[in-house]
């Protein structure tokens, strides 16, 4: 494990638009055609990009990281509640609406305009990396994540081998860096008061 790197990452990347499909659509067209929709699709400012299949291993990584942070809340009797791949989130000074694998809330959360499967305060976020979005998840979601106030610890978790990235926030625009990359090493999560061992986040895992 290593850790004490400081970095402050862009807040923005203009590198969505270049992904998205060309015509531009109200939130509210997007969330209506998102209630009908059988594939995940992200909004960036008006555009709408749909998200890439998943692999059994990252799905295995991202359920396995979720119950460790309910277990370890649970266990701790913390305020905090945990939500799936399945909950989007709000970034209203970007004008985007994201899928993070996992996010962690501290108390009560908060919807927009009470559509009870999009948050606005997400406290820690939660990514597992793929060849194809690894530069998307590292860069260009971190810098979007970073315009929400609440936001707090992101983590960043690698499919292909054992690796997990954590971002700390210690000051405003200032971001700590911790690298895990032993199975034995112990991921400590400061926002929430939680630490657990990667081996429950990689278990049973074979890497290809």
């Amino acid at each position: 494990m290593t850790s004490n790197s400081i970095s402050t990452p862009s807040k923005y990347s203009d590198k969505y638009k270049n992904r998205a499909t060309q015509k531009s659509y109200a939130l509210d067209v997007y969330f209506q055609r998102e209630d009908r929709s059988t594939n995940k699709n992200e909004f960036y400012d008006g555009k709408i990009v749909k998200m890439v299949g998943a692999t059994a291993n990252h799905n295995q990584i991202a359920a396995q990281i979720t119950s460790a942070f309910i277990v370890g809340i649970k266990n701790d009797k913390k305020t905090f509640k945990v939500y799936n791949s399945d909950q989007k989130i709000w970034i209203p000074q970007t004008k985007s609406v994201l899928y993070p694998d996992a996010l962690v809330i501290s108390g009560q959360p908060e919807f927009y305009k009470n559509r009870k499967d999009t948050i606005t305060n997400p406290l820690v976020i939660v990514e597992v990396l793929s060849p194809r979005t690894m530069a998307t998840d590292l860069f260009e979601k971190f810098g979007l994540y970073q315009n929400i106030p609440s936001f707090m610890e992101y983590i960043i978790i690698s499919q292909s081998n054992v690796g997990v990235e954590k971002w700390l926030k210690i000051a405003e625009n200032t971001w700590q860096k911790t690298e895990y990359k032993d199975i034995t090493d112990v991921l400590q999560i400061a926002s929430v008061g939680i630490e657990f061992p990667l081996s429950d986040v990689y278990y049973d895992i074979q890497f290809e």
